[in-house]
């Protein structure tokens, strides 16, 4: 593996940007960019220097390194393995780090003032309304999160973690990978999902966990039955996106004892996790003290997507047991309930404000997603409102797709929404195009051209239906 070597002259609080491929060199910036409040030095190496001492304690001597073990080992297969020393990859080749500082720069790093309110990294996301927008994770949040997920999951230094999610989803790249750099556990990186290699994969690596969005499941269970089914080390997933219809049949075919769904998004403050493997549940709040959960369920409009109000005390109304509600996660000045909005974003961070929930003068964050709570206090995932909608574990906004169908197709009556499809997870996209005279559209180019144009391919549509007319509320 190759490391730079030159000084790039990063400073503190600046905003540096990374555009990388699933790669261990991509952790290493990540690491120096503060991830875990080191300072940002003037180079990666200087990072990776004071990440691998500083968490262990010990002092950085030139002429005579530490005895420990912290490494990067590479994989074949598209695999790469990362260390921290708590688990052995003494049956691969390693290349250990200390080997390599020699190459460092030795000018110490500018400190700058540590705060758990200077954000770690910024994560684009849709949210559930509008384009894609910088959402803060500031180090109080990433923390939280972090210790949040080793806690509930369980996760030691005795794991092997199996993570093929892209390093720029909040869960791939934010989540797993804490799950070494904060519980000490070794993490396997694989460039690309594959199903048919999957269980390949944790066997021949002897994973014991992994975390998942729905869409893989799915496709695991898609798969033919094999002989590594059930081979496999795996004693825990974490992730959401589950159903219920699927859950039971995933649990039985590949013998998996513990399943952490939960439910979160990347600027909310709205979350909670099923511990106890619940079939469906994405978390669960006590009947006794609800609002101890810090999340309400309230009635809304099907139209508009609004909270609904008491005429009298214009507050919003909560649900019943059984009832489908708008999730709203209430705002308050401590960590757990922060909601830190969107970088340069004051509309879009407002917009996801409802005020008067409980009483005048409260506020909530507006999740956009829609759930409902049984009789024990299991919370289940039922549908997302606003102007997105989710397909192969990604966020699609309509908004940013009917844009750039527009330019490619020089006209503005195209809409865009999501569909659903028997026996599959998320919406697919469907672009509907007003057959206009002026405008020749070409099926077979189309796809080039929303590629060359950036559309991620899961943002692309699946169908696109061509009519007459479109019927426009007033």
């Amino acid at each position: 593996m190759k490391t730079p070597t030159n000084n790039y002259g990063i400073e503190g609080l600046e905003r540096p940007t990374t555009a990388e491929s699933h790669h261990p060199s991509t952790i290493i910036k990540y690491m120096g960019h503060r991830t875990v409040g080191v300072n940002v030095p003037n180079s990666y190496q200087g990072s990776l220097r004071n990440f691998v001492l500083q968490q262990n304690g010990s002092t950085y001597n030139k002429s005579a390194p530490t005895s420990t073990n912290h490494g990067f080992a590479s994989l074949p297969s598209s695999t790469v393995k990362i260390s921290n020393g708590h688990s052995s990859i003494s049956s691969i080749e390693t290349i250990h780090l200390y080997d390599k500082l020699e190459q460092c720069s030795i000018q110490p790093t500018k400190p700058i003032p540590y705060n758990l309110r200077h954000p770690v990294f910024y994560i684009f996301t849709s949210g559930t309304t509008g384009l894609p927008k910088a959402a803060v994770i500031k180090h109080s949040r990433f923390l939280l999160g972090s210790l949040g997920f080793l806690v509930t999951t369980g996760v030691t230094d005795k794991d092997i973690m199996y993570d093929t999610l892209p390093l720029y989803h909040s869960l791939g790249g934010w989540i797993c990978i804490t799950y070494s750099l904060l519980g000490g556990c070794t993490t396997i990186l694989r460039k690309k999902f594959s199903a048919s290699n999957f269980w390949k994969d944790c066997v021949r690596y002897k994973c014991t966990g992994f975390t998942y969005v729905g869409e893989l499941c799915r496709f695991l269970l898609a798969q033919p039955p094999g002989e590594y089914d059930r081979k496999h080390s795996i004693r825990l997933c974490s992730g959401n996106g589950l159903r219920q219809n699927l859950w039971t049949s995933f649990v039985e075919r590949f013998n998996i004892r513990n399943i952490y769904e939960f439910y979160a998004a990347t600027e909310s403050n709205a979350y909670f996790f099923n511990i106890d493997s619940r079939p469906g549940a994405c978390g669960f709040y006590s009947l006794i003290v609800p609002r101890a959960l810090g999340s309400v369920l309230v009635r809304f409009d099907p139209i508009t997507m609004e909270p609904i109000r008491n005429e009298k005390t214009k507050l919003c109304v909560r649900c019943k047991t059984g009832e489908r509600g708008l999730l709203l996660g209430m705002i308050g000045k401590n960590i757990l309930h922060a909601f830190d909005g969107y970088v340069n974003n004051p509309s879009g961070t407002n917009n996801k404000i409802v005020e008067g929930v409980y009483k005048q003068g409260d506020r909530g964050f507006n999740t956009g997603d829609v759930m409902v709570a049984d009789k024990f206090g299991y919370l289940y995932f039922c549908d997302r409102t606003g102007d997105t909608f989710r397909w192969k574990g990604e966020n699609v906004s309509t908004v940013e797709v009917e844009n750039i169908l527009m330019d490619i197709l020089k006209q503005s009556d195209i809409m865009v929404f999501g569909v659903s499809i028997p026996e599959t997870d998320g919406k697919a996209g469907m672009a509907v195009i007003l057959n206009n005279s002026s405008t020749s559209i070409n099926i077979k180019t189309l796809p080039n051209e929303l590629k060359t144009l950036g559309l991620p391919p899961y943002a692309r549509p699946c169908f696109i239906r061509i009519t007459q007319h479109i019927e426009l509320t007033g």
